[in-house]
């Protein structure tokens, strides 16, 4: 935020930058501070009538919950829209405004946002164990599909699968001795 702060008094219109950097402290749950970077935007900038809008729709997602019935229809069939429009930031941004973590992390993987969904899973402190070892498993599918099976079975040992990394290296035709893969592993891990 504060390469923010450096731009506003050269004249540089840093409405792109703030829009990033809102999504981001959105998609962490940190939604007093978004809404600061959005409401900093200047008023002459051509953005600032949709970074005020966005910022008023962030005060109202951080009041506490539950959450009024029209606020979450409203953002549910935002993010919907906006998804089937090609707009992955905008979705996810309204999903993780209502707290739903877990649709703007399935919203990220089915654009093909793997890697991103991963860090979003890893880093939201409100999915439960058990949504984000779902979504870490599915980016685990979907990386022995294209082909990389050792990070694949090196992600599932990691998430305290062992027996799934075995199955998943002993159907790969390319290693003969995956009980071999799986010694060395844990030797170089010092896990053994």
């Amino acid at each position: 935020m504060h390469s923010l702060h450096l731009m506003a008094p050269r004249g540089i219109d840093d409405s792109i930058a703030r829009l990033h950097v809102a999504r981001s402290l959105i998609n962490m749950s940190e939604l007093d501070k978004a809404g600061e970077v959005l409401m900093e935007t200047s008023f002459d900038a051509a953005s600032f009538a949709f970074h005020a809008q966005l910022a008023i729709n962030v005060a109202a997602a951080n009041q506490p919950r539950p959450y009024s019935t029209p606020f979450v229809l409203a953002c549910k069939r935002a993010g919907a829209m906006l998804l089937a429009m090609g707009d992955v930031e905008g979705a996810v941004e309204k999903f993780a405004l209502i707290g739903e973590h877990h649709e703007a992390c399935m919203a990220m993987q089915a654009t093909g946002r793997w890697m991103e969904a991963a860090v979003q899973a890893r880093i939201s402190p409100r999915l439960t164990l058990t949504c984000k070892l779902e979504l870490l498993h599915r980016w685990v599918k979907h990386r022995a599909q294209k082909g990389h099976v050792m990070p694949a079975a090196l992600l599932l040992l990691r998430l305290g699968a062992p027996r799934t990394a075995l199955v998943l290296l002993n159907e790969c035709a390319h290693f003969t001795d995956t009980g071999g893969l799986f010694g060395l592993y844990l030797v170089l891990t010092s896990i053994a």
